[in-house]
């Protein structure tokens, strides 16, 4: 059977004042989706809210986090609220955004709201690509290396006289992110 839970249009108001008011993700997080003991929960940004809802949901779905903000701005307003999962697509209500689904409880890493960017590019030395993936943490972890990695290339450019490579940076940065996390 296809994931799809009932939610009562009532029961979004409060968690989605709380997601406007509270919930500052990066651009590129993704919020992670599950279901259980008759509660939706969305996890993103460093916290999580949780809706009554009834049906059978068996798995998580990750999705942008953009999508939670702007539905968390522009709720549905039919009665009763429809959430499932089809061909990929995560729907709620009438709109959709792509998704990625995935056994229960996968996502197992949980970092504070703003976590710092040496916590991010720590998660490599803590978990495995598949945990990272499951967690929505793999494109901010692109992300901050990718803004290491440019950091590098500066500061070796700088010290290019002494025979400092963009490599020697980045195991530097490394050594001291691990020894620090």
């Amino acid at each position: 059977m296809a994931p799809q839970l009932e939610i009562n249009q009532k029961d979004l108001k409060e968690p989605f004042w709380l997601l406007k008011k509270l919930c500052r993700p990066e651009r590129d997080e993704e919020a992670i989706i599950s279901f259980g003991d008759r509660v939706l929960h969305i996890a993103l940004g460093g916290m999580a809210v949780t809706i009554p809802a009834i049906g059978e949901w068996f798995g998580q779905v990750r999705i942008p986090g953009a999508f939670v903000l702007l539905l968390a701005q522009v709720p549905p307003t039919v009665d009763p609220v429809f959430v499932y999962v089809d061909e990929g697509r995560f729907h709620f209500g009438s709109t959709s955004v792509g998704c990625a689904w995935q056994p229960p409880w996968s996502a197992l890493i949980e970092l504070p709201m703003k976590p710092e960017i040496k916590r991010i590019l720590a998660l490599r030395s803590r978990y495995t690509e598949e945990e990272i993936r499951a967690s929505g943490w793999e494109e901010r972890l692109g992300t901050a290396e990718e803004y290491r990695n440019n950091i590098c290339e500066t500061i070796a450019k700088r010290l290019f006289d002494l025979g400092v490579r963009p490599e020697d940076v980045r195991r530097l940065i490394d050594e001291c992110v691990v020894r620090d996390d």
